[in-house]
């Protein structure tokens, strides 16, 4: 009788031992710390659109600039990743390649700069663009600005929305958009616009999920 209840106890603190390893594997797959890094590794190697266009309000002319990639830092959170993009237009101009029709499109822009960042959280299924900021800055000449405005939103299989706000020199908004699920070619982004000395100049930040 002693040898078979020996048995028994011997089977159930086997069970429990086993159960508590399956337990403590669960609760690490839980957390996703593995997953959250790939996660960030992803963000930051998807595709991004940094560009600014000058259009000639006179003669309708329109260039577009590719400025390369933008400033992307990513972090984990509770619920997931929050990924900042941080595009600066006088640092991308200076990283161009020095030719005549770049020299051109700086001349365009009459000594104004901008910078546009835009923050977003993830979970590998739901984004929401939360927060974005800029501003137009004059680092030479004498030109004015005017109808300096932002257009920010995000593109996503549901709850896609998007605003347009005015400001002054500098902008920062909490959009209090709900977050949305995404797939492929979905995105999130901002851009910053203007009207000086008869152009009318965008700069865009937009990242793809």
């Amino acid at each position: 009788m002693k040898k078979k209840l020996s048995r028994i106890l011997s089977a159930i603190l086997v069970m429990t031992l086993f159960t508590a390893n399956m337990v403590t594997v669960k609760a690490y797959d839980e957390t996703g710390p593995i997953q959250k890094d790939a996660l960030i590794q992803k963000a930051k190697s998807r595709t991004t659109e940094n560009y600014l266009t000058i259009k000639d309000e006179a003669t309708g002319e329109e260039i577009t600039v590719n400025l390369g990639e933008a400033n992307i830092s990513a972090k984990s959170t509770s619920d997931g990743i929050k990924v900042t993009n941080t595009l600066d237009l006088e640092k991308a101009l200076e990283n161009l390649p020095v030719t005549k029709a770049n020299q051109t499109v700086t001349d365009t822009l009459s000594g104004w700069r901008g910078t546009v960042t835009i923050s977003y959280t993830d979970d590998g299924t739901w984004a929401c663009l939360n927060y974005t900021s800029g501003n137009w800055r004059r680092v030479s000449g004498s030109y004015s600005m005017s109808n300096a405005n932002v257009t920010y939103g995000q593109y996503l299989g549901t709850n896609s929305k998007s605003r347009n706000v005015s400001f002054g020199s500098t902008y920062s908004i909490n959009t209090g958009f709900s977050k949305g699920k995404y797939g492929s070619g979905h995105f999130l982004g901002a851009n910053i616009n203007g009207r000086v000395n008869g152009k009318s100049i965008t700069v865009t930040c937009n990242h793809y999920l």
